[in-house]
C-alpha cells in the first residue's frame, strides 16, 4: 500500500510540473 501512495505522489509531481512548463510556454509565447 506504501507503493502504491509513493507511485501516486510520483506522478502527481510529474503533471504538477509538467503543468507548470506548459503554462511557462503559454508565458513564452
Amino acid at each position: 500500500m506504501i507503493v502504491v501512495v509513493a507511485v501516486f505522489i510520483h506522478c502527481f509531481g510529474d503533471k504538477e510540473k509538467l503543468k507548470q512548463e506548459i503554462t511557462a510556454e503559454s508565458i513564452s509565447y
